[in-house]
């Protein structure tokens, strides 16, 4: 099965680094991401911050060649990109378009909320979020943080098989452990991912099974 879900987290990505604030990617994994997009496999960012250092991959560590990585290799990718605007604000989410499948399932509409901060934790939009630009073509909004300043943008782009999905959000994966809305989108997610991976694997093997009748 060619066609899966790559749920990215750049905390774990950037700890290479050590640099756990700033997730570094280098030319290869931008040139790698883009590939993977492009051959029709689903990814999601559930994290904010996506794409910060750019670097460079050496022997024996990783030089830092740009301080951020421009946003005109990074919005055509994932849609949004990072500032520091609302910087340690937190808030929920506001839905912009109950229609998306995302939401399936989901007994939300346009205006409902989903990640209020708890005793245990913040809202689902802050620490770090990710924005809209005038690079984001292509991309559906399907919802926006509430925060006083700097609201994450969760964005989607769906394409024929596959979808590059991203929260903007440091603060979304906590609420995973008790919001009823993120664990359900999330499955929605992985469902759908899953989905176009058995209908390519089925299609693959229609294609092989006639290819065997013809020899």
């Amino acid at each position: 099965m060619k066609r899966a879900i790559t749920l990215r987290s750049p905390k774990t990505t950037s700890a290479r680094a050590k640099d756990p604030d700033n997730p570094p990617w280098s030319e290869e994994m931008l040139g790698r991401l883009n590939e993977f997009i492009d051959r029709g496999i689903s990814v999601a960012f559930i994290s904010g911050n996506n794409m910060y250092r750019k670097v460079q991959f050496l022997q024996t560590a990783i030089s830092v060649i740009e301080w951020m990585t421009p946003p005109e290799q990074v919005v055509p990718l994932i849609g949004t990109y990072y500032d520091a605007y609302g910087y340690k604000t937190f808030d929920a989410y506001q839905v912009v378009d109950a229609s998306h499948w995302c939401f399936e399932g989901i007994p939300i509409e346009e205006g409902s909320e989903f990640g209020h901060g708890n005793t245990s934790r913040r809202g689902a939009s802050g620490w770090e979020t990710d924005k809209i630009r005038t690079g984001t073509h292509g991309f559906r909004v399907v919802a926006v943080g509430k925060n006083s300043e700097g609201p994450a943008f969760m964005v989607s782009r769906d394409l024929q098989d596959s979808f590059v999905f991203t929260v903007g959000s440091v603060s979304f994966t906590p609420c995973l452990d008790d919001d009823p809305v993120i664990r359900k989108l999330m499955c929605n997610l992985v469902r759908r991912a899953l989905a176009a991976g058995l209908n390519l694997q089925k299609a693959e093997e229609r294609i092989n099974n006639v290819a065997v009748r013809r020899e």
